[in-house]
C-alpha cells in the first residue's frame, strides 16, 4: 500500500517518472495487483476494488494511473488484469458500479472515480 502511494507522487512528476528507480518501484507494485499486502489492515484482496477519491490508499484505479504514466505496458499480465476487471465491471451506461469506501457525495465520487478511469484508459491508449 505504501510503495503505491508514495509511486504516485513519483509517477505525476515528469522527472522522476523517469527515473529507473521509481520505474523498478512501478515494476514492484504491478506485481502485487489483486494480491494480499503486508500490513496486516490490508491483508484481504477485496482492499483492490475497495475506492476512495481522492486517492489516499493504494487501489486498482489509481495504481493502474500511476503505472500508466510511468509508460508500463498494458500487455503486462497484472496490469492486464486489472484493466480487464475494468472492462468486465463497466456498465452499460459508461459508468462503474464501484464499492466506494469513503465519502459523504457517493455520486459525485462515483464520477470522479469513472473519470479516473477514463484517463488511466486514456494514458494506456486503450480508448
Amino acid at each position: 500500500m505504501v510503495t503505491g502511494v508514495v509511486l504516485r507522487a513519483f509517477a505525476v512528476h515528469p522527472l522522476f517518472r523517469e527515473r529507473q528507480d521509481v520505474k523498478e518501484a512501478g515494476a514492484l507494485v504491478s506485481a502485487y495487483i489483486f494480491k494480499r499486502d503486508v500490513y496486516p489492515d490490508r491483508q484481504d484482496k477485496k482492499h483492490w476494488t475497495q475506492f476512495v477519491y481522492p486517492f489516499c490508499y493504494t487501489d486498482l484505479i489509481s495504481v493502474l494511473y500511476s503505472l500508466s504514466l510511468l509508460g508500463c505496458s498494458p500487455l503486462q499480465p497484472d496490469i492486464e488484469k486489472g484493466l480487464q476487471w475494468l472492462i468486465d465491471g463497466q456498465l452499460e451506461s459508461g459508468s462503474w458500479d464501484l464499492k466506494i469506501t469513503a465519502g459523504r457525495d457517493r455520486e459525485t465520487l462515483q464520477l470522479y472515480l469513472d473519470l479516473a478511469i477514463c484517463k488511466l484508459f486514456k494514458q494506456f491508449s486503450l480508448n
